[in-house]
């Protein structure tokens, strides 16, 4: 048997017996298991029955499947913001995953920023599909239909301002921690705190002290130990002090 292959099975073995059962079993159901498939891994089949206008006019699953897309894309940024804000996971190349960092490193900030602005990028970049890539006469038609849905009501980007900021920025008042100071009282706004009310706290409660705030030339990333670490975009580098 091949050196590699043995090394690997030892490896295997090492892995399933800390669950306690035996690595044979595993290769067993290894062996009975199907296939990973493309598309039973993105679940391709429910991504694309998602698409659910609610009107006849064509070009409305345009602007339903981009702002699908446009959530996917928040849910990127957000990856990276928590990546950011917790100093990134510190995951051995075994694979085992052994929590966050206790500090953060400079490269690590630079290339996940990065990730994030080209991410932003995109998002401006494909603004084109909605203001050309759609006909205005059934857009303004098929928009009525839609009311009051609008895209402020996301939940990710209310979440990406919490990392961008300190949360009393959007906030009515300290006793108010929820209601954006243009959103009022309306019943939409009562069904969004209703539905997402536990949800933002309880990222307000995880990020107060684990956000951002960018100055024009300076990017402070305030850690939960009261760490502000500054990125200088003008001299290139990240400046740690209490």
């Amino acid at each position: 048997m091949n050196k590699d292959i043995k090394n690997k099975i030892s490896q295997l073995g090492e892995k399933y017996g800390a669950t306690g059962q035996d690595l044979m079993s595993y290769l067993d159901g290894l062996l009975y298991a199907d296939y990973l498939s493309y598309w039973d891994y993105i679940h391709l089949d429910t991504l694309l029955s998602l698409q659910n206008p609610k009107t006849d006019f064509p070009d409305e699953k345009i602007f339903i499947t981009y702002h699908q897309i446009t959530e996917l894309y928040f849910k990127l940024i957000i990856n990276e913001l928590d990546q950011i804000s917790n100093n990134g996971r510190h995951v051995l190349s075994s694979g085992e995953d052994l929590g966050w960092k206790k500090s953060l490193e400079i490269d690590f900030f630079i290339e996940r920023l990065q990730r994030i602005i080209r991410y932003f990028e995109n998002l401006v970049n494909s603004f084109d599909i909605m203001i050309s890539g759609m006909d205005k006469k059934e857009f303004l038609k098929f928009r009525m239909a839609l009311l009051p849905g609008s895209g402020f009501q996301s939940i990710q980007f209310r979440l990406i301002e919490i990392y961008s900021t300190d949360f009393k920025n959007l906030c009515v008042s300290k006793n108010n921690l929820i209601s954006k100071k243009y959103n009022g009282n309306s019943l939409t706004n009562k069904k969004f705190n209703k539905l997402y009310t536990i949800k933002i706290n309880k990222n307000k409660n995880d990020y107060d002290f684990n956000n951002f705030l960018f100055d024009g030339k300076n990017l402070y990333v305030v850690d939960d130990n009261l760490f502000l670490n500054i990125f200088d975009f003008e001299k290139g580098n990240l400046i740690s002090k209490t």
